[in-house]
């Protein structure tokens, strides 16, 4: 919020900088007050939305009147964003310190003033409590920014050490099930996805080699070799055409694929150039083929917005067969897509659908407080869910607006983007070392 202050009227500004200096002082407080046992969630994220302000600040490219403003703001690291920041983020490190120090999904701290210790825990529906692909699997590009900007190395120590037992383990068919005991080291149950339990962490392979300015040859060559087995094992052509990816159980494809598997076409183009064996057009034309595929999804509803999963299986096709499948919860994976297809094809097609789905979402599901995801798009008289999710703010309705904005407003060579849609800045570090001792390669 801080950061464009001082583009603001004087009064304007004024007012911004009282209610964030307040909403800061909140957050300390809550913090500081805390003496039982709480949801960390609720308490780290308060401090991880502090420390994103400072690490924003940081690593933007701002003019020098504003780099002078920001400098002059009542907070410094030695304040909140030091202790409190600082204490927070070693409260999320105490989840890798459990057996094979894999992350847990679910962190409970016991907080006591400046000495918090944490007791982690897994979900039970998780495989018999294992830990979840997409869940440790995705903390790379955060904590590895998190060393370059505090120069502390722990946080790059942590997500190096679940890269480097995952590069060890055996995998059934090169591929990566969706969950891992944080203990016994050892595979759940083999089920492999690339929608939810598995989606990101497949990106963050790909980005933190982005992230790295390509240097990260090591996450490159692992995203390579995951890609390779999906397309083997996972991606499929349906009768009428359609390709899809579908999820690995126990031996066995499932011919559905999941709303949340639509961030594949953008992921694809992502990857193109780079890729290994000249495949660059291979894979961009598959990124393509992906984001045809969750149109069609779109397209197939009364409502022309997505369900949440589709079957491709008897005669059926693009189309969400159970209940349980046919809601909409204002998930961004598919204007996702559009995007990333928009900047690296300029096809105007991906503009136009863009244009479809946000039409949709402004008839339907637009409500008196805001936005509301909707139970059934195959009906011509929905009903809402009434709850507006958070990622629809922070994603869906980002990747619209980048949709249809240039291209040099946060262009990919630059930027790199967290699987909640938040940029991060190519670290070019090839001729440095991170946090000191460790060179980033």
């Amino acid at each position: 919020m801080a950061s464009f202050i001082p583009s603001l009227p004087e009064e304007q500004r004024t007012a911004a900088l009282d209610f964030y200096t307040e909403a800061l002082s909140l957050v300390n407080q809550q913090i500081h007050s805390a003496r039982h046992s709480v949801d960390c969630v609720a308490k780290v994220t308060s401090s991880a939305v502090a420390l994103y302000c400072y690490a924003w600040l940081k690593s933007t490219d701002l003019t020098d009147e504003a780099k002078k403003y920001i400098e002059d703001l009542p907070f410094k690291r030695e304040g909140l964003f030091g202790a409190k920041t600082d204490e927070s983020l070693d409260t999320l490190c105490k989840a890798y310190l459990t057996g094979k120090q894999l992350s847990l999904t679910d962190q409970k701290q016991q907080y006591r003033p400046y000495k918090p210790h944490g007791v982690g825990r897994n979900w039970g529906w998780a495989s018999a409590g294992s830990s979840i692909l997409s869940e440790f699997g995705t903390l790379h590009m955060e904590f590895v920014h998190l060393s370059y900007l505090t120069g502390n190395p722990v946080y790059y120590e942590k997500v190096m050490h679940i890269r480097k037992l995952l590069q060890k383990m055996d995998r059934p068919n090169g591929l990566y099930p969706n969950y891992l005991n944080p203990r016994t080291g050892r595979w759940g149950q083999h089920h492999t996805s690339m929608g939810g339990l598995g989606d990101s962490f497949y990106e963050y392979l790909l980005k933190a080699w982005l992230m790295s300015d390509k240097m990260d040859v090591e996450a490159r060559k692992m995203y390579d070799d995951a890609i390779e087995a999906i397309e083997k094992h996972l991606i499929r052509k349906s009768s009428g055409g359609l390709t899809f990816i579908g999820e690995w159980k126990n031996g066995h494809l499932e011919r559905k694929m999941g709303h949340l598997t639509c961030f594949a076409g953008g992921m694809f183009a992502l990857g193109a150039d780079g890729s290994r064996d000249d495949k660059a057009g291979h894979y961009l034309q598959l990124g393509a083929e992906i984001a045809h595929t969750c149109h069609e999804s779109y397209d197939r509803t009364t409502l022309k917005l997505g369900p949440e999963a589709f079957k491709f299986d008897g005669g059926v096709e693009a189309v969400a067969v159970r209940q349980n499948e046919k809601y909409y919860i204002l998930r961004p994976e598919v204007i996702e897509t559009y995007w990333y297809m928009w900047r690296f094809t300029h096809d105007p097609k991906y503009r136009q659908w863009g244009w479809e789905a946000a039409q949709a979402i402004d008839k339907y599901c637009r409500v008196s407080g805001g936005f509301s995801g909707v139970k059934d798009v195959y009906s011509s008289a929905p009903t809402y869910d009434d709850v507006q999710q958070s990622f629809f703010l922070a994603e869906t309705l980002k990747y619209l607006y980048l949709l249809f904005s240039s291209d040099d407003l946060l262009p990919l060579d630059h930027w790199v983007f967290n699987t909640e849609a938040h940029p991060l800045p190519v670290l070019h570090l090839a001729n440095t070392t991170l946090s000191g001792n460790h060179v980033y390669r």
